[in-house]
């Protein structure tokens, strides 16, 4: 395989020791391999040795889960245990957890779909049933480290028809991981990325309520996945963290009243993001 470092601010050495890679696989060689068929895959590394890191890519994993847990047009990902040796020796091998990504174009492929990565987009532009519910999605989760104005950490996916469709990815910085590094960018009103903000379009209840309906009806296969990844060595204390910080959002999403307040008669009309 060819070894590529990716990214932006894990790539910086301030951020982290350790950047996350993309593994460029030659398809003649992983026949009869878990990678055939397989071209390209990201790996997300662990930044750094500790154990706190450690934490974090399992609730970053569980972020994915829970995506992938509500609709196919996700991106798959994989926990690994991966072993790094130098060729050149010098270091031990050495073995971290880490997050096989499945490529953009697969994803693409099973949604018949084709990425087509334009930015600048406003919201009146992509599918707003779509839209409505990446917006949700990340509001549970609590990231707001997103924007398809910029086209950062979100795919655009367009259909046989020229339908516009968003995807998000990349929810390291969301209130559910806690990240100590996390902050929300400059100009937004929350001091802390575990403060929920909802960055969405805004709609009518009857049109909210609908997004929300796929949300409602998994809250129990949603609630039950942090425990799942204690067989990884997710730590008692995060995970029951996890647990709580999904709580509060169906918590939420299960009193009318505070739908209609947050999503509806709250919602402050900003034209894209």
């Amino acid at each position: 395989i060819e070894l590529r470092t990716r990214g932006h601010v894990r790539r910086d050495p301030r951020m982290c020791s350790f950047a996350p890679l993309r593994l460029e696989l030659p398809k003649d060689k992983t026949k009869g391999t878990i990678f055939e068929g397989h071209g390209k895959v990201k790996l997300g590394t662990h930044c750094q040795g500790d154990g706190l890191y450690h934490q974090y890519t399992l609730r970053d994993y569980l972020a994915n889960l829970l995506h992938h847990a509500l609709t196919p047009r996700s991106l798959r990902a994989r926990l690994a245990k991966v072993t790094y040796a130098e060729t050149g020796g010098g270091k031990e091998p050495y073995t971290k957890l880490g997050i096989l990504f499945e490529d953009v174009d697969d994803m693409a492929a099973r949604a018949e779909m084709r990425e087509l990565p334009v930015p600048r987009q406003m919201f009146r532009y992509v599918d707003q049933p779509q839209l409505l519910f990446m917006s949700m999605f990340q509001y549970m989760i609590g990231n707001v480290d997103y924007s398809i104005l910029a086209l950062h950490n979100v795919i655009m996916l367009d259909d046989a028809k020229g339908v516009r469709y968003t995807v998000p990815y990349d929810f390291d910085y969301s209130g559910l991981v806690n990240a100590h590094y996390a902050i929300p960018a400059k100009g937004l009103p929350i001091p802390s990325v575990r403060d929920r903000l909802y960055r969405g379009p805004c709609k009518t209840e009857a049109e909210v309520n609908e997004a929300l309906r796929v949300f409602r009806e998994k809250q129990a296969e949603l609630l039950a996945l942090p425990a799942t990844l204690t067989q990884y060595g997710l730590n008692d204390g995060p995970r029951k963290d996890a647990e709580k910080y999904l709580n509060e959002f169906f918590e939420l999403v299960n009193k009318p009243e505070r739908v209609k307040k947050t999503f509806v008669s709250d919602c402050k009309p900003v034209g894209g993001m």
